[in-house]
């Protein structure tokens, strides 16, 4: 009993002493790797691309995702899955999928204008991080082609790249958004019908002085009407709510 009960202090004394080792060792590993990429997001470096949509002027464009830029194709791709990754990959990659919003150009062209930005530990760090984003666009005779997401190559986690895209549109230009780019746009893009992104795709759009006004839309689309009549029936209160305003008629 005595030798039992010695081996197991003995024992008992190493154990506590292997955990407090490896406490100490996974506090040092944290620290090192904490400190490391704090210091990953000392310089944030931001890249504008500019591409001028010359061959666009006086002729409707139209906006499409770029999955239906020949789509009789079929291409395969395989990589061997990452289950660590994959378990934490939200917590370690951002967002690759983009928002697209339409502004009214500055200049007297149409441009797309992409912004690469990425964090690094030197300037040269970060302004290659931002240049390992990559992103897919085709412009094909009158109709542009956007990609839904960016990807980056190599991999290159934990220094917050973003990837923002704009399309510039001059006074004048006609556009006209399929259906399925809804998911790639803003939730709001300024026009004079006060449209959601729901209901931007499909009318044809003409860029205005500030906004996009819609060329085919119901015009003077009613949402309320009331209507008052006194006991003989006569009508004494017209009032009418719709795109125009409020109107109210009496008589």
């Amino acid at each position: 009993m005595w030798l039992l009960s010695s081996h197991s202090s003995t024992f008992g004394k190493i154990s506590r002493y292997v955990l407090i080792g490896l406490w100490i060792f996974a506090f040092l590993f944290i620290a090192i790797v904490s400190s490391h990429e704090i210091k990953n997001q000392n310089i944030t470096a931001t890249k504008t691309d500019i591409k001028e949509l010359n061959s666009i002027k006086n002729d409707t464009l139209y906006l499409k995702t770029v999955t239906d830029f020949n789509e009789s194709d079929t291409h395969w791709e395989f990589d061997r899955g990452d289950q660590l990754k994959i378990a934490f990959g939200n917590f370690w990659e951002p967002s690759k999928n983009i928002k697209i919003n339409l502004y009214k150009s500055d200049s007297p062209y149409s441009y797309l204008e992409m912004k690469y930005s990425s964090n690094g530990a030197t300037q040269n760090k970060a302004k290659k991080n931002a240049a390992n984003i990559q992103y897919n666009w085709k412009l094909n005779n009158n109709t542009l082609y956007l990609n839904p997401s960016w990807k980056t190559t190599p991999s290159t986690p934990f220094y917050n790249q973003k990837l923002s895209v704009d399309l510039y549109l001059e006074e004048g230009q006609i556009v006209l958004i399929d259906k399925k780019m809804k998911p790639l746009l803003h939730h709001y893009i300024n026009n004079d019908q006060d449209y959601r992104r729901g209901q931007i795709t499909g009318p044809h759009w003409k860029m205005g002085k500030e906004m996009l006004e819609c060329l085919d839309c119901p015009d003077n689309q009613q949402r309320l009407n009331i209507q008052y009549r006194n006991n003989s029936g006569d009508e004494k209160l017209n009032l009418n709510v719709d795109n125009q305003g409020l109107t109210i008629k009496r008589k």
